[in-house]
C-alpha cells in the first residue's frame, strides 16, 4: 500500500498565502510590542531607577523617557517626594 504525500493543488495554494500573511503579522505585532515598551512615564513624586542588563545605568526625573525595550532595560519607579509623618507621645490636634 502506497501513500500519497501530496495535498490538493486548491489546499497547498490556501496554505502557501497562509504563510505569506504570517510572517508580515507578526512582525507588525513584535513591532508594537517594541515601540510600546520604549517608553515610560515618571511621575511628579517620583524618579525612577534604569537597570540596564543587571547593572545600574541612570536616575531619571519626572517625565516622559525612553529605553531599549524587550527586557533589556528595567525601570524600577521610586516615589521621593514623599514625606511620612510618625508621632511619638503626642496627637496633632486636628481643626
Amino acid at each position: 500500500m502506497q501513500y500519497q504525500n501530496q495535498l490538493p493543488p486548491d489546499l497547498e495554494r490556501q496554505i502557501q498565502g497562509l504563510k505569506k500573511f504570517i510572517f508580515p503579522v507578526a512582525l507588525l505585532i513584535i513591532g508594537f510590542i517594541g515601540f510600546n515598551s520604549s517608553f515610560y512615564t515618571v511621575e511628579p513624586d517620583e524618579e525612577a531607577v534604569v537597570i540596564r542588563l543587571g547593572k545600574h545605568l541612570r536616575n531619571t526625573q519626572p517625565g516622559l523617557h525612553f529605553k531599549i525595550p524587550f527586557g533589556v532595560d528595567r525601570v524600577t519607579k521610586v516615589k521621593t517626594k514623599i514625606v511620612h509623618q510618625a508621632e511619638f507621645g503626642f496627637r496633632t490636634k486636628s481643626t
